[in-house]
């Protein structure tokens, strides 16, 4: 159960039907990708004063093996999972980082991916703190994350947003009043973008069934922090981050447009009310905290 868990708290997750074989060392690249994440620890705020990048176990996916943090050096070991993916998965007690190597991920984005789409260096180390939050997660507040609606739910779930045209023309415009809070400055105009969010929200739940609505919720929460994790390391590493910032030109399919959704809702409650987001344990949705917002 827990490994299936995990499995849905993944923030990449990319099945193929290769896999490298590994050398004996991990490469000079990824140990450079590695030590430019360490570096950051003391130049990002992610709102989470108990994330520690360097305390989550880490290891490096290389097809045939895993290369695996041990005091300042990777040892090779077996793969503990060989699926070509960046998780958090439970291992010796721990939550533990597993990412494959910088150049499998090219590999893939380069099937995958336009064209014009890179895989670089800075997103690796940026990728490594969004699946390194998902681990402090799960070691912190594993019963709330798992106790959250939607937690289980498999990708079919968002299928039914999808293919709703009303449903989708909401989201886009739900996203414009997230977007115009996350910029604005005066609290009480925040306030009013979030009730037109809330209210735009309302009627879209209103065509979709409870299953899908858990499961964006989930998404919303559980990867709107993590990719708010990796925007704030993007911009520690002092990259350009309108990629994270603008706002989409057009809807796209799949969970991963809540990503976007749920990182403006944190930004939004960081704006609005910083103690709450100190405090914040993962026990209610962001959603839900968007709702209490429009309320007051």
């Amino acid at each position: 159960m827990k490994t299936k868990i995990i499995l849905l708290v993944t923030g990449l997750l990319l099945l193929t039907g290769f896999f490298g074989t590994s050398k004996q060392a991990l490469s000079e690249r990824n140990v450079a990708i590695y030590e430019k994440a360490l570096s950051l620890e003391d130049t990002i705020d992610t709102g989470f004063s108990g994330y520690v990048f360097s305390a989550v176990p880490v290891r490096f996916f290389a097809g045939d093996a895993d290369y695996v943090r041990k005091g300042d050096t990777f040892v090779k070991q077996k793969p503990l999972f060989q699926v070509l993916a960046a998780t958090a998965l439970l291992h010796e007690g721990n939550y533990t980082l597993i990412v494959p190597t910088v150049e499998m991920m090219e590999g893939v984005f380069s099937l995958l991916s336009p064209p014009d789409t890179q895989y670089t260096d800075t997103l690796h180390a940026a990728v490594l703190w969004h699946e390194g939050f998902h681990a402090y997660q799960l070691e912190n507040y594993e019963n709330q994350v798992t106790a959250l609606p939607g937690c289980g739910a498999e990708d079919s779930a968002f299928q039914p947003a999808d293919a709703n045209e009303a449903a989708r023309a909401l989201f886009m415009d739900g996203l414009k009043a997230l977007h115009q809070a996350v910029n604005e400055e005066d609290p009480q105009k925040i306030r009013t973008y979030v009730k037109t969010f809330v209210q735009l929200a309302e009627e879209r739940d209103a065509l979709l069934p409870e299953e899908t609505q858990a499961a964006e919720r989930f998404k919303e929460t559980v990867e709107g922090t993590a990719y708010f994790v990796e925007m704030r390391a993007t911009e520690a590493m002092g990259e350009d981050i309108s990629a994270y910032t603008d706002l989409p030109a057009f809807y796209t399919n799949g969970p991963g447009k809540y990503y976007n959704s749920g990182r403006m809702m944190w930004m939004i409650l960081n704006k609005l009310d910083p103690v709450r987001m100190e405090s914040y344990d993962f026990s209610l949705p962001l959603r839900t905290i968007m709702e209490e917002i429009a309320k007051e």
